[in-house]
């Protein structure tokens, strides 16, 4: 068995879509359309048996401007099929990311993580939490949108 890193391709997006769908509890089809509409970038790990490719696993990331104008990478979910984890796939994945900002001129990487553990043996370190609230429908004050006093 060989395992390798590479960009995802759009043949692989049932896959990828597969493989977050299990990880994220989502629709698969919620997923595609999301990688689509808001362009996504995937690396994939994969692994070769008998001379054919399986992906195993996928990290996703964009490219935001930060507001001083300069690209930055916002990772967004990784994930592992649990028959292929403790190989340093995840780590190969994020050597993969680094290699593509560097090649692009891009000078920071943002990752969420709730294992942050390989993040920081990378020399990542954490700069500020991220916090989200949801608001529902009916907790709204009415008078608050509508300007009155």
């Amino acid at each position: 068995m060989k395992y390798d890193v590479r960009m995802g391709y759009l043949k692989d997006l049932p896959i990828v879509a597969s493989l977050l769908s299990d990880f994220l509890k989502i629709e698969i089809d919620i997923i595609i359309n999301f990688l689509l509409n808001n362009k996504i970038a995937v690396v994939v790990a994969t692994v070769t048996r008998h001379k054919k490719e399986y992906v195993i696993g996928v990290s996703t990331f964009n490219i935001k401007k930060e507001i001083n104008g300069d690209d930055a990478i916002v990772g967004n979910y990784a994930y592992i099929d649990p028959n292929y984890r403790r190989k340093g796939l995840l780590i190969r994945m994020l050597k993969f990311i680094e290699a593509f900002a560097s090649a692009n001129n891009i000078k920071k990487i943002y990752a969420g993580s709730n294992i942050p553990e390989p993040f920081y043996k990378m020399g990542y370190k954490k700069v500020h939490e991220i916090l989200m609230k949801e608001v529902l429908n009916d907790a709204i004050d009415p008078s608050i949108h509508h300007g009155a006093n």
